[in-house]
This record gives structure tokens, C-alpha cells and sequence, in this order.
């Protein structure tokens, strides 16, 4: 939630899109960060090069956190076009991504 307040404010002000795109990467940064907290855990034992696990938590947290500043770039994006609210949009948009992703190819 505090989330899509924060893009509210971005989607009602006249912030440009980089705005939306910085608040969901600090919110998936911070969000992954503690979610894959288990990477800093791992025992010396568990892995090849011990002092990797650190900066593999960060990447791993970097990198996951530009999925969340894709999609509140995007449901900005659409919301101001559209008028809808920003809730509406970014649950639509999440919706859409991760149908998109289970979909069987071939």
C-alpha cells in the first residue's frame, strides 16, 4: 500500500515518469532486500566462494527491483492517460504481467 500512495502522489503531480520509475525501484529494491535475505545466510560451507554471498544479495535485489519500477513506470504512465486511478492500473498491469508470464509458449 504505501506504494501505490506514493505513486498517487506521482500520478496526480506533474513529476515526470522517472519519479514512478525511481519510487517502485526504491520500494523493490528495499522489498527484495529482505526477501532474499537467505543469500547473506547461506553457511561458508553452502558455497563455492564464501565472500560472494554479499554482493550477490545486492545484485539479486537490484535486479529484482527493476520489475516493480517497470510496472509503477508503467501503471503511471497509463493512469494519467486513461484517468483511472493509480490502484486500478497498477493491479491491472500486475494482473496482465503475470498472466503474461505463465503463459505456455511454443
Amino acid at each position: 500500500m504505501p506504494l501505490l500512495v506514493a505513486l498517487d502522489e506521482v500520478t496526480r503531480g506533474e513529476r515526470p515518469l522517472r519519479s514512478a520509475w525511481g519510487t517502485g525501484y526504491l520500494f523493490g529494491f528495499a522489498f527484495f532486500l529482505v526477501s532474499v535475505h537467505w543469500i547473506a545466510r547461506l553457511s561458508n560451507v553452502a558455497i563455492t566462494v564464501p565472500w560472494l554471498k554479499y554482493p550477490a544479495w545486492i545484485a539479486a535485489a537490484a535486479y529484482l527491483a527493476l520489475f516493480p519500477a517497470l510496472a509503477s513506470t508503467l501503471a503511471v504512465f497509463l493512469a494519467r492517460r486513461s484517468g483511472f486511478t493509480v490502484v486500478t492500473v497498477f493491479t491491472v498491469v500486475t494482473v496482465v504481467a503475470g498472466f503474461t508470464i505463465l503463459m505456455p509458449r511454443g
